[in-house]
């Protein structure tokens, strides 16, 4: 079977895999609002954005390292992630994949080659719904 043959992961580019629309936050945007986005979305994660630019992700772990009392008074900007890694939309979700196991996350911000805006977000669920659509394209191709 191809599947086995070629890894379908490096043949879908990250544009045909990613999430269009997707929560955001602003660096200004209180802890307590963050926290009650990320388990309302069954998220880990979001992205910190001002301008239509990506300045950082925020996590879940990140605030539950706040203590409790102070998620309404503190904003995103006090605890935004310094590092955050990225794909680009014409990178492969082979590359998403590996990025997300290098750093343990499970999502990444898809960031536009020119500006550096962020066009899109991929998820790990993404990646196999992608796979998945084209295990079954394959299949269907053989039957014919």
């Amino acid at each position: 079977m191809r599947e086995y043959i070629v890894d379908i992961l490096e043949t879908i580019p990250v544009r045909d895999a990613m999430r269009r629309r997707f929560p955001t936050v602003s660096p200004e945007t209180r802890l307590s609002n963050v926290f009650r986005r990320l388990s309302a979305l069954d998220l880990r994660s979001i992205p910190v954005v001002k301008d239509e630019g990506l300045l950082r992700c925020v996590t879940f772990e990140d605030i539950l390292r706040v203590p409790r009392e102070r998620l309404s008074e503190m904003a995103v900007r006090g605890i935004m992630r310094r590092r955050f890694t990225y794909v680009l939309p014409t990178d492969f979700l082979h590359t998403a994949l590996k990025r997300m196991m290098t750093y343990n996350v499970d999502q990444l911000p898809v960031l536009d080659e020119v500006g550096g805006k962020i066009v899109g977000m991929i998820t790990r669920m993404d990646l196999i719904r992608a796979h998945d659509e084209h295990v079954k394209f394959i299949r269907l191709g053989r039957r014919e």
